[in-house]
């Protein structure tokens, strides 16, 4: 079934299906160009009064790839801070070019207790075959197994057209 939960292992993730409307937050910053953490509370708020079930952070509408690992993190903090009020889940977009920034990011939401992670393809030295794919994106989503994952999928960033929702067997 492919919509049942499964308890994580070594070679497993748990899986999660959320319903409702989860839209992208932009990322605040200030007129100097940083962050200003300070608006996620009514941002929040606002996102929450508009019938909004949860949020998905530092996504590419939250300029996450222009966002330093620091930024990131800071970010995430500041939502999982405020979700609870608003009864939001937090989905957590871990993504970099770099496998081990990702599961850096990915360590640090699960931490944090976040609802699920999310990954895309590298878009800077992109995968070419599933199996690459799978390569770049299973070790992490394995970096925080008992955290819920989804693949972001983007073709137009990552050049990965062929995707398609059998291929998955990745943590099988």
């Amino acid at each position: 079934n492919k919509n049942s939960n499964r308890m994580s292992t070594a070679s497993k993730v748990t899986k999660l299906n959320i319903e409702g409307l989860i839209p992208a937050t932009y990322s605040p910053f200030d007129s100097n160009g940083d962050v200003n953490l300070s608006i996620i509370p009514s941002y929040a708020e606002f996102v929450s009064k508009q019938g909004a079930k949860g949020v998905f952070v530092n996504g590419t509408t939250g300029e996450s790839v222009s966002l330093s690992i620091k930024e990131r993190k800071s970010i995430l903090e500041a939502w999982m801070k405020v979700a609870p009020k608003y009864n939001l889940k937090v989905l957590a977009m871990v993504s970099t070019n770099s496998i081990k920034d990702s599961q850096d990011l990915a360590k640090h939401a699960a931490s944090l207790g976040v609802d699920a992670i999310s990954a895309m393809a590298p878009s800077f030295f992109k995968t070419t075959t599933m199996n690459s794919l799978i390569s770049f994106i299973r070790p992490i989503a394995l970096s925080a197994p008992n955290t819920p994952f989804y693949y972001y999928h983007i073709p137009s960033f990552t050049n990965q057209n062929q995707v398609q929702q059998g291929d998955w067997n990745m943590f099988d």
